[in-house]
């Protein structure tokens, strides 16, 4: 799981129960703390981060010093969460309910269960059951749709639902029909979601991530990732996106340059080197620094056609992250 402060200045990562906070621009590890459970909901700003457990444990610390700021407790188990720092807020799918908790005070917004969930403006909430998406507004009005199959949801800044099916994305305003905006290849399952209002990336397989331009919807770029698994998706300032990774690790992936770096290591965590392809970009990428990817192979220029048909010449370079 990944939560990239949208001002760069800070990213946190996770592994199960260990929570690991790392400086936004040098990627060079701040500070880290295991927690009771492991953790299944994240948010960051430049000051603080939250994270939520499976036990229902929500934790807050000073986000780069690592101090406690706060804690709060929902009933557990808790699947999945998502976390509104400005607002002091949480909400939690836990095994028979969707519960806001707020200023410490909880509170139950749906009486069923879910497996995804997303926060919009005005406090709205959207959860995917196994047969439908779930609209829950501010003013505690609900809207539902028949939709099965749902594996990923966000909002987009400019006002609509990303919804992630199996095999493709779609959009929905939260009221009318669902739009097609991409297919994914063929058997893909796609995984993760995550929009800035400059783009909407996409992971499937473990192993693939790509990045549309919004509105275009042209390929930005994409990565393969021949041993890692991808475990969540986060944008950060324009044009940088995380990416979290098994084992606690990440990258940061510049969109305009096709450049990747990554999390440097925590004191006292076993290092980890990987192997990824990376596409995108119409720059000549900088040399990578110490801290970032060393080419393991040439580059080559081939046609990039991971999501939807482009007529765009891309720079492929397979980098082993040290």
């Amino acid at each position: 799981m990944i939560a990239y402060d949208k001002h760069g200045h800070v990213f946190a990562l996770t592994e199960g129960a260990e929570l690991l906070l790392h400086d936004g621009e040098s990627e060079g590890p701040l500070w880290r703390k295991t927690l009771d459970a492991p953790i299944v909901g994240l948010g960051i700003n430049s000051e603080v981060v939250t994270a939520v457990t499976e036990s229902g444990l929500v934790t807050s610390f000073h986000a780069t010093k690592g101090d406690p700021r706060g804690s709060g407790q929902l009933d557990g188990p808790v699947r999945a969460a998502c976390v509104e720092i400005a607002a002091n807020r949480v909400v939690a799918i836990t095994k028979r309910a969707v519960v806001e908790l707020r200023g410490g005070v909880a509170t139950t917004l749906a009486d069923h269960g879910a497996h995804a969930i997303a926060l919009g403006p005005s406090g709205s909430v959207l959860v995917a059951t196994e047969s439908e998406l779930v609209l829950l507004g501010r003013d505690k009005s609900r809207t539902t749709r028949a939709v099965p199959g749902v594996c990923g949801l966000a909002h987009h800044p400019r006002g609509f639902w990303v919804i992630g099916l199996a095999g493709k994305l779609v959009r929905w305003d939260g009221s009318g029909e669902l739009a097609h905006i991409t297919n994914l290849p063929p058997n893909a399952k796609l995984e993760h979601v995550a929009c800035s209002d400059r783009a909407v990336a996409v992971s499937w397989d473990r192993h693939m991530v790509a990045v549309l331009d919004w509105p275009s919807r042209d390929t930005l770029g994409s990565l393969q990732y021949l041993e890692k698994t991808v475990e969540g998706l986060d944008f950060g300032p324009w044009p940088w996106l995380g990416v979290a990774l098994n084992e606690g690790d990440g990258n940061k992936f510049h969109l305009e340059a096709a450049n990747l770096h990554r999390s440097d290591t925590h004191p006292g965590r076993q290092h980890h080197s990987w192997l990824v392809s990376v596409s995108g970009g119409v720059k000549q990428p900088s040399r990578p620094s110490a801290a970032a990817a060393q080419p393991a192979a040439s580059s080559s220029a081939r046609s990039l056609a991971m999501l939807v048909a482009i007529v765009a010449v891309v720079l492929v370079i397979v980098f082993a992250l040290r």
